[in-house]
C-alpha cells in the first residue's frame, strides 16, 4: 500500500477546527489564486482593444514580457484546484447522496456569478454599440443554442465560441469537479472505509488518477507525437473542451495535497515532478504555413514550468505549516477573495472602459503624438482598476451571497450509516 510509515492525516495542514466552527482559511492559497487572477486580468486588457500597442511602448522591456505571460495564470488556477478540492474533501465518503450535494452546493457557488458575466457580456453585445458607440466583445453574434449551452458549461464541447474572455475555464473547471468525485468514490471503494479513515487509500488513488495525469502531461502541445491510428483513443486528451488535456495540473495540485496529508509518500510527488521536468525539456513543435514558406516553430512548454514551480511552492508552503498564515496582507487577500468575480468580469468591463478611453483621446490633436501612449497607458491602468472594482461590486452582489446560501447545503456523511460503503 502507498502511504506514509507514519500516517498522520492533516499532520502538515492547518488543525481542523471543532465540528460545529467553520475549518481555517489557506490564506496562501487565497493569496496566489488572487495573483493568479490578477495576472490573467491584466494580460488581456494591456493585450487587447485600442490602446494595447500604444501603451505596450511605453512598458516594452520586462515589464510588458511579465504582463504578455499573465494567460499562464490560468495553469495556476489548474493547480490550485486540484489541491483545493482534494482538501475540501478529504473527509468526505463518497456516495450517490453525498455527490449529489456536491453537484448542488458546487452549483449554486458557481453559477450566480457566471450567469451575471454572461448577461454583462450580452447586454453589451447588443447595447454597447447603440448606447456607448463601443464595438460588441463577441466576434459574432450569438445564438440561442450557443447561449443555452453555456448555461450549462456545455459550449465548447458543442462547439460554439465563448460569450466572454476566460469561460471556457469554468467548462473544464466543471468537468474536473465530477471527474474527481468519480474517482474519489472508485479509489475509495477499492481501499475500503476502514483503511481509508486510517489515512490509506493511496494505491487506489494513484490507480485511478495517475494514468491519467501522465498521459495527459505527455500527449499536451505534443499531439503530432501521437497520430498513430492504434492511438485513436488519446482524441479526448488533445481536445481543448475536454478536461483530460489539462488534466496533468489538476493531478499536481491533488498529488501536493495527497502528500501533506500523509495519504501519498513524498517520492511520488518528487517523481511527479520530475517527469513535468522531463516534459518540460521536450521540445513543443509546431508546423507553421504550408507549402516553401511552411516552418516548425519550436518552444518550451512554459505552462508546465509555471504550473510545476505553483505545485512546488505549494508543498514547500504547507510543509513547513503556513498555509493558513503565508500571504495574510489585506491587499492579497482582497485579491484572493474576490478572484473568482474579477477573473469572470474583468473582460467585459475592461473593454468598455478601454474602448471609451481610446474614444475620447482621438478627437484631440495629441492623439498621434507620443503623449498618446502615456494616455494610453493610463487608460490601460485606468481600465484593470474598474475591473478589479467590478470584481468587488460582483463579489459582495452575487458571489458572497451565493456561497452563503450554498453553505446552508452542505451535509455531514456519516460513512458507517451508508449500507454498502463499510468494509
Amino acid at each position: 500500500m502507498l502511504q506514509s510509515t507514519k500516517p498522520s492525516p492533516d499532520s502538515l495542514l492547518p488543525a481542523p477546527a471543532a465540528p460545529d466552527k467553520a475549518e481555517p482559511r489557506l490564506v496562501f492559497i487565497d493569496a496566489l489564486r488572487g495573483i493568479a487572477a490578477l495576472a490573467v486580468a491584466a494580460y488581456h486588457i494591456e493585450r487587447y482593444g485600442p490602446l494595447a500597442g500604444p501603451a505596450s511602448r511605453i512598458i516594452e522591456g520586462p515589464i510588458e514580457n511579465v504582463i504578455r505571460y499573465g494567460w499562464v495564470g490560468v495553469e495556476i488556477f489548474f493547480v490550485i484546484s486540484g489541491f483545493v478540492i482534494a482538501y475540501s474533501l478529504r473527509k468526505a465518503w463518497m456516495t450517490p447522496g453525498y455527490l449529489g450535494n456536491y453537484a448542488l452546493r458546487r452549483s449554486i457557488r458557481l453559477d450566480p456569478p457566471y450567469w451575471v458575466t454572461i448577461v454583462v457580456a450580452l447586454a453589451l453585445h447588443f447595447f454597447g454599440p447603440r448606447l456607448l458607440n463601443v464595438p460588441s466583445p463577441l466576434d459574432d453574434s450569438p445564438t440561442w443554442p450557443q447561449v443555452a449551452w453555456h448555461f450549462l458549461y456545455l459550449q465548447n464541447v458543442m462547439g460554439y465560441d465563448n460569450v466572454s474572455v476566460g469561460l471556457w475555464t469554468l467548462c473544464i473547471e466543471v468537468q474536473f469537479y465530477l471527474l474527481y468525485a468519480i474517482g474519489l468514490g472508485l479509489a475509495q471503494r477499492f481501499s475500503g472505509l476502514a483503511r481509508w479513515q486510517q489515512c490509506g487509500g493511496g494505491a487506489a488513488l494513484l490507480a485511478c488518477f495517475a494514468p491519467l495525469g501522465l498521459i495527459s502531461l505527455a500527449v499536451y502541445h505534443h499531439e503530432s507525437a501521437f497520430n498513430a491510428p492504434a492511438l485513436a483513443w488519446l482524441a479526448p486528451f488533445k481536445s481543448e473542451a475536454c478536461v483530460l488535456r489539462y488534466f496533468w495540473m489538476f493531478f499536481l495540485g491533488m498529488t501536493v495535497h495527497w502528500t501533506l496529508e500523509g495519504r501519498w509518500p513524498k517520492w511520488i510527488l518528487w517523481a511527479y515532478l520530475i517527469c513535468m521536468a522531463a516534459r518540460f525539456g521536450w521540445y513543443e513543435s509546431r508546423h507553421v504555413g504550408s507549402g516553401i514558406t511552411a516552418f516548425v516553430r519550436t518552444r518550451w512548454t512554459i505552462e508546465v514550468a509555471v504550473a510545476g514551480i505553483a505545485g512546488a511552492t505549494i508543498f514547500a508552503v504547507g510543509a513547513v505549516g503556513r498555509l493558513a498564515t503565508l500571504g495574510a496582507q489585506r491587499w492579497l487577500q482582497f485579491l484572493g477573495k474576490t478572484s473568482y468575480s474579477l477573473y469572470l468580469i474583468h473582460y467585459p468591463v475592461s473593454h468598455v472602459v478601454v474602448n471609451l478611453w481610446d474614444q475620447w483621446g482621438s478627437q484631440h490633436a495629441w492623439h498621434e503624438s507620443p503623449f498618446y501612449d502615456w494616455y494610453a497607458l493610463g487608460g490601460t491602468i485606468f481600465a484593470l482598476a474598474a475591473a478589479i472594482a467590478a470584481g468587488y461590486l460582483l463579489y459582495i452582489l452575487v458571489e458572497r451571497p451565493s456561497q452563503r446560501l450554498a453553505g446552508r447545503f452542505r451535509r455531514e456523511i456519516n460513512p458507517k450509516r451508508e449500507r454498502g460503503t463499510a468494509r
